[in-house]
């Protein structure tokens, strides 16, 4: 959970952390969406953000990483919800 806190704050060092959360999710879900919705366009959550090719890698890691956290049982979106959101 370490790992994930420390990529998600450095993502947010441009982007607001509910920015990041919004992110975060719009990368997972942005497949789903292309599939349920070809009647619009969608923007891409990279080109939306305007990430630089650092932003993008940390997105990598960071989606890998809660990844890892969820296969450990732990709820990666709970944890990060109430460490930077809730506040």
């Amino acid at each position: 959970m370490q790992q994930l806190t420390k990529l998600f704050t450095k993502l947010a060092h441009r982007l607001t952390y509910v920015d990041v959360m919004n992110l975060v999710l719009d990368s997972i879900l942005f497949p789903v969406c292309i599939q349920a919705h070809d009647d619009y366009k969608i923007i891409h959550p990279v080109a939306r953000y305007n990430l630089n090719e650092t932003e993008i890698d940390l997105l990598k890691q960071l989606l890998i990483c809660i990844g890892e956290v969820a296969e450990a049982g732990e709820d990666p979106f709970g944890n990060l919800f109430m460490e930077f959101i809730s506040h």
